[in-house]
């Protein structure tokens, strides 16, 4: 669906080169495994026991401590709420999730709730470069960065710039890297006025 909906928004006189989507277990581990888990796992350790000698001590009745002290364990484990919740709607993200390289640009949607694309034209790319992290390397995947020449100092977003478009975790991501090079050297030359 997310494929058919990129490929609307596609030109007709643009050639579609290739389409895909991330790797479904990579983006999913990837989604389970980052910076909020260990802070959900501690925030577990302290507040859970909190909870339960709440719930079972004998002065948890109307009147009791529990009356106050529940809701405050409950307001307190923010940070498990946010990791459950981020790992729940990866879900819902990977589905809206979805990628086209064309002759002349880059097509990339995603989304929590709304479908959300955005297109990168080539002739605009500054850099083209792959990223491989543990997780990547450990799934055999690879993320190809798009940085956009549209501000020499932007600020940094997610390790990336903050005018960069990542196709996150592509098997084939070292054959996309290079039919994207190829297909931005002769968008360059188009640009330019030059012959194919």
């Amino acid at each position: 669906m997310v494929k058919a909906e990129l490929e609307q928004l596609v030109g007709k006189d643009e050639k579609i080169l290739w389409s895909g989507a991330p790797k479904r277990s990579a983006y999913l581990w990837r989604s389970f495994v980052n910076l909020l888990l260990p802070i959900a796992l501690v925030w577990c350790c302290i507040d859970i026991p909190l909870f339960i000698a709440t719930v079972v001590s004998p002065e948890a009745g109307e009147e009791g401590p529990g009356v106050f002290l529940i809701p405050f364990l409950l307001l307190h484990m923010t940070p498990v709420w946010l990791y459950l919740f981020t790992a729940f709607f990866s879900f819902a993200r990977l589905k809206n999730t979805g990628y086209i390289v064309t002759d002349r640009s880059v097509y990339v949607s995603g989304g929590v709730f709304a479908l959300n694309s955005q297109v990168k034209p080539l002739a605009k790319l500054s850099t083209v470069t792959i990223s491989r992290g543990l997780i990547d390397k450990r799934c055999k995947v690879g993320s190809v960065v798009l940085n956009d020449d549209t501000t020499t100092n932007g600020g940094s977003v997610n390790r990336y710039s903050a005018n960069s478009q990542t196709l996150l975790f592509l098997p084939d991501y070292e054959e996309v890297f290079t039919l994207i090079r190829d297909a931005q050297e002769r968008a360059y030359a188009r640009a330019n006025g030059a012959d194919e």
